[in-house]
């Protein structure tokens, strides 16, 4: 009877010791994964990463030097969790004057000063989305959102980027990818395509924006649409702390 309860005092002392050894969910202050603001819905929402035992919350965003303050009686929304980490977003109502203060930079990606009680500020980009600038994509199998960019005038394109935290991007016409710039024509088509658009959000989207050599740019914004992969939480913390 000796050797059986020793038997299980040991089993205990293994399970405890490998609990403790085990990684816990950690995050040196809250990691934002999708910062913007939406005309048409009129609000700044916030998406970010913390711990489930973390009761941190959103203070304010900082845009040069102009504050920007959650209601007293929001509420945040918590979206996910996995592996001990939790995806929240905080939402900020803006006004007609607020809208114009965004509009009145030059770009569409703005550094803000984010920060979280108990938690020193997080550095990051903000990006503005305009009403008109929504466009559809069409998912393919292998979870690749396509977008056609058709060219509105004759145009010489030098640059297509995007604006966000977990997407990438690449181009094609014809089903090859063309040397840039890449002169175009009126109607011409120029495929985009957004690899691992995963929403982070509750209406989170990605910003695409086409450059040409004339320094004139196109912008458009999509869903993101792919549902969060398991462990993502846990591995976008690793890959933005």
């Amino acid at each position: 009877m000796v050797k059986v309860w020793t038997l299980v005092m040991l089993l205990l002392v293994i399970t405890m010791g490998g609990y403790s050894l085990w990684p816990k969910a950690h995050v040196k202050a809250p990691v934002v994964v999708s910062a913007q603001v939406d005309e048409e819905a009129g609000t700044m929402t916030v998406s970010y990463i913390t711990t489930k035992r973390d009761k941190t919350f959103l203070t304010d965003v900082m845009v040069e030097g102009s504050g920007f303050y959650p209601d007293e009686t929001a509420v945040t929304q918590e979206l996910a969790e996995q592996n001990g980490y939790q995806l929240r977003e905080d939402e900020i109502e803006l006004s007609e004057e607020d809208l114009a203060f965004f509009y009145g930079f030059s770009g569409y990606a703005i550094p803000v000063s984010i920060s979280y009680e108990n938690h020193a500020p997080n550095e990051t980009l903000l990006i503005v989305l305009s009403g008109e600038e929504a466009v559809e994509g069409t998912m393919e199998e292998d979870l690749t959102l396509r977008y056609s960019f058709t060219a509105p005038e004759e145009m010489a394109v030098a640059s297509v980027g995007h604006y966000d935290s977990s997407a990438s991007l690449s181009y094609e016409q014809n089903g090859k990818v063309p040397k840039l710039p890449l002169e175009m024509k009126k109607g011409d088509r120029l495929d985009i395509l957004l690899h691992e658009t995963v929403k982070l959000g509750s209406d989170d989207r990605v910003l695409v924006e086409i450059q040409t050599t004339e320094d004139t740019y196109y912008k458009m914004h999509l869903k993101e649409t792919v549902p969060l992969p398991e462990a993502y939480l846990k591995r976008l913390v690793k890959d933005f702390q």
